[in-house]
């Protein structure tokens, strides 16, 4: 296993978050990459209430892109899908989460590192979160870089960061919400069950039809 990025009494705890609009096998690879050269211990994904980033569009409701996520993990037990954020009122800030999670669930340990995982793209807009030096000062922050999003380890800001690189699969959630809209299935971009899940609820503007006609067996639902 990768060893962890510094000595501890307490396993490490990860925030793997997004807006997961859907959560889509690009994810899971993602996870799977990080985890083959970083020691990610305890991993929460979480999924965000109400992004300032993304409040230039109407997302899925955060209650159905927290089950697609739980249906997504439901075979992992090495990962834990939190609802943090959906509860939290207003936008969605970071550092509240990390926080919130260092009076609820590390109480306040000062041996357990607190890891959030991160795109290179969103590196370069950093210093744009909210309370972003407070962030940075009170996590570790894994950089996962890729092909569209290349980034040298000297190009890190000082403080704890670590850079890996990670080969990404071609699937955005972009991609398999245009998929939808034009009436093209995405089964193949999504885990069974969250496909299930989206014909089921008609999210993205899938019609019966396209359901109907696209819906892979699936014996869990």
């Amino acid at each position: 296993m990768p060893p962890s990025i510094e000595p501890g009494t307490e396993t490490p705890l990860t925030i793997f978050g997004g807006t997961f609009d859907p959560i889509h096998l690009g994810h899971l690879h993602a996870i799977t990459q990080i985890r083959k050269q970083f020691n990610l211990g305890e991993l929460l994904v979480v999924p965000a209430g109400e992004p300032w980033q993304k409040s230039d569009r109407k997302l899925a409701t955060a209650r159905d892109r927290l089950e697609m996520c739980r249906l997504a993990f439901a075979g992992d037990p090495t990962v834990t899908v939190s609802d943090i954020e959906i509860v939290r009122e207003g936008r969605t800030y970071t550092i509240d989460t990390v926080e919130e999670l260092n009076r609820r669930i590390l109480r306040g340990g000062a041996d357990r590192v607190i890891n959030l995982v991160i795109g290179a793209d969103s590196l370069k807009t950093l210093h744009t979160w909210e309370r972003y030096e407070e962030l940075i000062a009170a996590v570790h922050i894994v950089v996962c870089a890729r092909p569209e999003y290349p980034i040298l380890a000297d190009q890190l800001p000082f403080g704890r960061f670590t850079l890996i690189e990670v080969a990404a699969l071609p699937i955005s959630s972009s991609t398999v919400r245009e998929r939808l809209k034009s009436e093209v299935s995405a089964a193949d971009l999504l885990p069974d069950a969250v496909w299930h899940y989206i014909v089921e609820h008609r999210l993205y503007g899938v019609s019966q039809a396209l359901g109907v006609r696209e819906l892979p067996p699936y014996d869990s639902l």
